[in-house]
């Protein structure tokens, strides 16, 4: 069983990336009565869904504003009004999806590594050159009201195809799979708090090409390196919906501006790193310093359990790390202030 990537490679998919509560098998009786049943609990949309005609994968000079999802840390829910069973750790989407059909091609719909995730609000360019544009967020705060991104419930009952005409390189003519996010009265009012922060982002970035993501086409990408011959209209996601909350929110370059940034530093006798978690360089793995056993990188290590992700340019934990410095430093002149007065 492998998958591709977007270079072309293949991948080892042998490892069973089992979440950590365990397994539900699809003949479950109990769970295919609740997928046959009509009586779930449904959100009614605020805005008609309508997929946009395509989706342009500019992953050499778009940046993105996303919420990030952490499957291996938060887990994912599937939920209906009679059964409900959490996945998490690696291949939680994966296991999601297996759960829901009843051959092996359900396990294999999704194709994005596990650190990949995420839920784009904006996507922009900008004129600043990317080095210099991270030192001018490690100073960057915000007056506008940051929501509280880990409590809000993020719920997904349709799945879509985005046709990929017109995307770029050896990734064209293949379409996208996405998640729409089911609209609810805690995601409008979270759409609308959220503006004034991704305006202030982009008069700090000096952002052009922004491209808001209407409230109506909020959505994760599961699929996006190879077209399937998976009928996903025959996938009962509407029975037996996935919900999920998101870390934080985060301004990210994309993992090929990372590769040609830590590539153009090494050759220069520089260090770059454009990863958190763990990576592999040379065919080894950064976390353990083993060599990856399988004959790719699929985004995780097997002898660790590790995974890579983008390291964001910014992203609201940054605000909070601010805010505890300068409650420290104050904390500390109140202090000196009381011993001097001793």
């Amino acid at each position: 069983m492998s998958r591709k990537r977007g270079n072309g490679r293949r991948f080892n998919n042998n490892f069973s990336r089992k979440p950590s509560n365990g397994e539900r098998s699809s003949d479950d009786p109990n769970l295919q009565e609740s997928l046959k049943s009509n009586s779930y609990r449904t959100y009614t949309p605020l805005v008609s869904f309508a997929p946009p005609s395509a989706e342009v994968d500019d992953e050499s000079t778009y940046y993105t504003v996303n919420l990030q999802l952490s499957p291996v840390q938060m887990g994912i829910m599937a939920r209906n009004d009679h059964w409900q069973q959490q996945f998490k750790g690696l291949g939680a989407f994966n296991h999601y999806f297996g759960l829901l059909t009843t051959t092996a091609n359900g396990y294999e719909l999704c194709d994005v590594w596990d650190g990949y995730f995420h839920l784009t609000l904006v996507k922009f360019r900008t004129s600043i050159p990317p080095d210099d544009l991270e030192c001018l967020f490690r100073s960057f705060t915000s007056h506008a009201c940051s929501p509280a991104i880990p409590n809000l419930l993020f719920r997904g009952s349709q799945l879509a195809v985005h046709p990929g005409t017109t995307r770029k390189k050896e990734r064209k003519k293949i379409d996208f799979v996405v998640l729409y996010i089911d609209l609810s009265p805690e995601i409008q009012e979270f759409y609308q708090a959220i503006q004034d922060l991704l305006n202030d982002i982009r008069k700090q970035a000096k952002a052009s090409n922004w491209n808001l993501i209407p409230i109506d086409k909020l959505h994760v990408t599961i699929r996006k390196y190879s077209n399937t011959q998976i009928d996903i209209k025959a996938i009962p996601i509407k029975h037996l919906p996935i919900e999920f909350h998101c870390s934080r929110l985060e301004i990210k370059q994309t993992r090929e501006q990372g590769l040609a940034r830590y590539e153009k530093a090494r050759k220069e006798g520089n260090n770059y790193q454009w990863w958190s978690g763990v990576t592999v360089i040379d065919g080894t793995c950064l976390g353990c310093r083993k060599w990856i056993l399988s004959q790719d990188w699929a985004g995780f290590c097997l002898q660790c359990g590790k995974y890579e992700s983008v390291k964001p340019v910014w992203s609201t934990d940054d605000i909070k790390d601010h805010l505890d410095q300068k409650l420290e430093e104050q904390g500390q002149n109140v202090e000196t202030s009381t011993l001097n007065e001793k």
